[in-house]
């Protein structure tokens, strides 16, 4: 269906049973996505991972972030050289239950106003309405955006 997009979220690879080769494998999905521009991966994983995960490749072997880092979201530093380019990854840092009360809230407010030509998602429940585990996991700034795209048409009470 035109318009239509497909976003795949693979969380805590650093966490699977073969970090390594998850790892591998999910740099591969993202190859094979870069031809579909309708298709993104998200790879999540503690940052600290990066490095350990770079200093086990063995010393003549290539990058593979480097590969494909043309299809990968980078953030570009102030004052970086072009020849050091930082890491592909976007830090987030969890909300406070404050915080993350305010931004639900301002997604509410906002929901429906184009940016960027997307309307912004919003679920209609209120944040007093959620459970306190649906809550807690929404103070993650991800999964309160995904939440918001989840359940944008409905007052659901993260049940």
């Amino acid at each position: 269906m035109e318009g239509r997009r497909l976003l795949l979220v693979l969380d805590a690879l650093n966490e699977a049973p073969f970090a390594e080769m998850v790892t591998d494998e999910a740099l591969e999905l993202i190859a094979v996505a870069a031809c579909y521009p309708w298709c993104k991966v998200i790879l999540s994983t503690r940052q600290e991972w990066l490095s350990l995960w770079a200093g086990k490749m063995g010393a003549q072997e290539k990058s593979r972030l480097e590969e494909l880092r043309p299809w990968l979201y980078v953030v570009e530093q102030p004052g970086e050289h072009m020849q050091q380019k930082g890491p592909p990854v976007l830090t987030l840092e969890p909300f406070s239950a404050e915080q993350a009360a305010e931004v639900y809230r301002r997604y509410q407010a906002h929901a429906g106003h184009p940016i960027d030509g997307k309307r912004i998602p919003a679920c209609r429940g209120a944040w007093e309405t959620l459970i306190k585990p649906t809550r807690e996991l929404l103070t993650n700034p991800l999964y309160l955006h995904l939440f918001m795209e989840a359940f944008r048409r409905s007052g659901r009470r993260g049940r």
